[in-house]
């Protein structure tokens, strides 16, 4: 996933990850690359008025995802298959304030409806991403099992972490986009039909 380089809202500041003293972290520069803000935590998704980020553990996805995840920094939970850590698990930015809100551990959203499959697997957070007014965001909760096959549900709740919802995904889902704040559009496979892949417009 590369720095995760984006656009602050419609301010002319940008976002990206770096690493810090063996530690990711991620930066606000203005148009001139003066720095604006730190955050203790690498992004993931900006929201679109550029006030808020949401947050999840890079080092992490390098032994499950290495397309996605960094060669630098440390998992304090390398070896851990459901992190309990709070502050290494979903959190949200305060983009202003370089303030970090931390929202669920791994283990908290593992713990929620468990499928058959989660136990003893490798789990973690990936592909977050804001609706268009910035109220609500998308994740991934993802499980790799015997290091083989890799499991994805959907999540989505407010910026505070209210009003969580699991979407009626099957065992896969991918590249997904919001249409508007009330419909979805994800690639995988939905339950109820099977594990046929297709698109899903969830509302």
């Amino acid at each position: 996933m590369g720095a995760q380089l984006q656009w602050v809202g419609r301010r002319a500041q940008v976002i990206f990850n770096d690493v810090e003293d063996g530690e990711h972290v991620a930066r606000v520069l203005d148009a001139d690359g003066r720095p604006v803000t730190r955050v203790a935590r690498p992004i993931g998704a900006v929201s679109p008025d550029g006030t808020r980020a949401v947050c999840h553990e890079f080092a992490r996805l390098r032994r499950c995802a290495s397309g996605y995840g960094y060669a630098t920094g440390t998992d304090p939970d390398d070896g851990v298959e459901v992190p309990t850590d709070l502050a290494r698990g979903l959190s949200v930015a305060d983009l202003a304030a370089g303030s970090v809100r931390h929202l669920f551990s791994v283990a908290d959203i593992a713990a929620m409806d468990p499928h058959p499959t989660m136990r003893g697997a490798y789990h973690y957070f990936t592909h977050p991403l804001f609706n268009p007014s910035g109220s609500r965001f998308v994740f991934f909760h993802r499980w790799l099992v015997n290091d083989n096959k890799t499991w994805t549900r959907m999540l989505s709740c407010d910026p505070e972490g209210r009003d969580l919802f699991i979407f009626p995904t099957g065992s896969v889902v991918s590249h997904l986009a919001w249409r508007d704040d009330e419909h979805l559009l994800a690639y995988g496979t939905a339950r109820g039909r099977g594990e046929a892949y297709d698109y899903v417009l969830f509302h």
